[in-house]
């Protein structure tokens, strides 16, 4: 995650101008311009022509403060390419690998994540894999991947491990079967397990995973779901399992026994939406928010002491137009969602007792048809269906950091350097604007001569 102070110059005058500069920590700065002209008038002796003279102007600039807001930032470039309609994506636990499922072209494709969150494709840009890879699971240890295949001529899990560098092999094993039309697939926590939906058997598969991470279907293979299963997840303390029904507009909800089975509790399901999809559990295991497709809106519960998800007061939240798939950031206080009609991210703030708010801007436009996203404590991936290619972002917070002084004046042709100081956690990640250059923690403006915005960026200091 990153924060980010903006400070920004609007400069209203070709004439020598006075820079006024003014940090505010948590705060953003917008300086407009204004002029403070003067005449004056010098008369010559008797019979001599009075002459004129006017003062060329001086510009000054009056501050106003703005408040920070957390979001997304694109990064540069704002997209990678993928292959034919990508759906799936998934990190490696260590933020290093993306990978992502390319539905038409039957292929993954695999990515290094750089120092600054954007991705390259690896030497070997994609492997094969069945008729209609969907969505992906990493195993906690960073060693294997789980690709679900959606063709009802397949009905299978294509397994690989990962190789030193990221890049994907197939086991020896390639593939496990499944029931038929799965979709969304997940490991649990300890790495033992994994459960992947059979949307058109109403069922969940469920498997172990073996000391080479291959998969064995438990001795109860499946558990029955409500109509058209859909999305599911495992909560981060590994008890409990969540699925969304599309038709029965439903979550069903399970315990994790000692083998990994799964159990129905106690009411099995709980109402949702309309076309609940993509599910979503903050890291502390307490709040669950699903995506309603058709009803344009996140359910929102809490997660109780046995894992039974109870309906927050405000029991939704308004989203875009048909959000698909979501996302809790690791750090557990903002949660994105994919608006497939309208081409943009929801963001929200988690707040105290687990309720979604709108963050300022509400939507981030990516590109067509987003589906799939991922998110890591610095960055974020969505997947765009339409335009075959992966937006990425980095992810900016409130209280990474202050930047000082206060304030500075400065005359046009002149600099200006800013100190920023990293709050615990944090680091400075990169600072940019006034064609500047950043020393250690001193941000050094280039000659103050044009309009500038000089932004500040605070990391966390873990993935």
């Amino acid at each position: 995650m990153r924060t980010i102070f903006d400070r920004s110059i609007r400069k209203s005058s070709p004439h020598r101008s006075l820079l006024r500069l003014s940090a505010v920590a948590g705060a953003s700065v917008l300086l407009a311009a204004c002029h403070n002209p003067f005449h004056s008038a010098s008369v010559s002796g008797a019979g001599t022509p009075a002459t004129t003279t006017t003062t060329t102007p001086t510009p000054s600039y009056t501050v106003s403060t703005l408040g920070v807001h957390a979001g997304l930032s694109a990064l540069s470039p704002s997209t990678v390419a993928a292959a034919a309609s990508p759906i799936g994506v998934a990190v490696d636990p260590t933020s290093k690998y993306v990978y992502v499922a390319n539905s038409s072209s039957k292929t993954v494709s695999q990515y290094t994540v750089g120092t600054d969150g954007s991705l390259s494709a690896m030497s070997t840009p994609t492997v094969t894999t069945s008729a209609s890879p969907q969505y992906l699971a990493v195993d906690p240890s960073g060693k294997y991947v789980y690709v679900s295949d959606h063709a009802h001529a397949d009905n299978t899990i294509a397994q690989y491990t990962i190789g030193s560098g990221g890049a994907l092999s197939p086991m020896s094993t390639a593939t496990v079967a499944t029931g038929r039309s799965p979709t969304y697939i997940a490991v649990d926590p300890s790495g033992k397990y994994v459960y992947v939906v059979n949307s058109s058997d109403n069922t969940v598969s469920q498997y172990t995973i073996g000391p080479g991470g291959a998969l064995t279907p438990m001795s109860t293979a499946t558990v029955a779901t409500d109509t058209l299963p859909f999305g599911l997840a495992v909560d981060p303390s590994g008890k409990y399992v969540y699925v969304t029904n599309l038709t029965s507009k439903t979550v069903s909800q399970y315990t994790i026994g000692s083998g990994g089975a799964l159990t129905p509790m106690s009411p099995a399901t709980i109402a949702t939406g309309t076309g609940p999809r993509g599910l979503a559990i903050d890291p502390g295991s307490k709040y669950l928010y699903v995506a309603n497709s058709s009803s344009a809106t996140i359910s929102q519960y809490t997660i109780g002491s046995g894992g039974a998800l109870t309906p927050m007061s405000t029991a939704t939240v308004a989203a875009g137009n048909f959000p698909i798939q979501i996302a809790a950031d690791p750090g557990g206080r903002y949660v994105f969602v994919t608006n497939y009609n309208d081409n943009t991210v929801g963001q929200y703030a988690i707040g105290s007792s687990g309720s979604l708010t709108a963050l300022t801007p509400a939507t981030f436009t990516v590109g067509t048809h987003p589906r799939g996203i991922a998110t890591t404590k610095k960055y974020t991936y969505v997947i765009n269906n339409g335009t075959n290619d992966v937006s990425q972002f980095a992810f900016d917070t409130i209280g990474g950091g202050n930047i000082s002084p206060t304030s500075a004046t400065v005359v046009s042709g002149n600099t200006t350097t800013f100190t920023l100081t990293p709050n615990t956690g944090y680091t400075v990640d990169h600072v940019t604007g006034c064609g500047g250059a950043l020393s250690t923690n001193t941000y050094t403006t280039n000659t103050i001569t044009t309009a500038c915005t000089v932004t500040a960026y605070f990391t966390t200091s873990v993935p």
